[in-house]
């Protein structure tokens, strides 16, 4: 019986490794564009700063900001899901779509649709309270 709990444990332990590792894996995914690219850079750049982007430009940031935004959406159903994630990841995931709300430009964007894309009714509870902090 001992070893059957040893081995559930060490089974929910690896499984709560793994969902962390894809969800870093979105992130570092996401990052990789930004970084191996120097339109795509330049696009988040100016996108992110509210410069005028020609319409291929806009619809870029818009794919960039809703695949971003999809990776903080699987970092917050993971974090709510009751999984065991310490309070310095959970206010990382805080801290990392705050930082991107400090953007007046992706600020406005969600506002005005979400980043073009669907996520669950209370992922946008969630980011819409932290848009009113701003």
């Amino acid at each position: 019986m001992i070893a059957v709990a040893v081995e559930l444990r060490q089974s929910t332990q690896e499984l709560q490794f793994a969902t962390l590792d894809s969800t870093v894996g979105l992130y570092n995914n996401w990052r990789a564009k930004v970084i191996e690219n120097d339109d795509v850079a330049e696009i988040w750049r100016k996108g992110m700063a509210g410069e005028e982007l020609n319409p291929n430009q806009a619809l870029r940031l818009r794919l960039l900001l809703s695949e971003l935004m999809y990776a903080h959406q699987a970092a917050y159903v993971r974090v709510t899901s009751g999984a065991h994630y310490s309070e310095g990841q959970k206010d990382s995931m805080r801290h990392t779509i705050l930082n991107l709300l400090r953007s007046e430009a992706a600020r406005n964007r969600w506002s005005h649709d979400r980043f073009g894309s669907a996520y669950t009714e209370e992922f946008v509870g969630y980011v819409d309270s932290l848009v009113e902090e701003f």
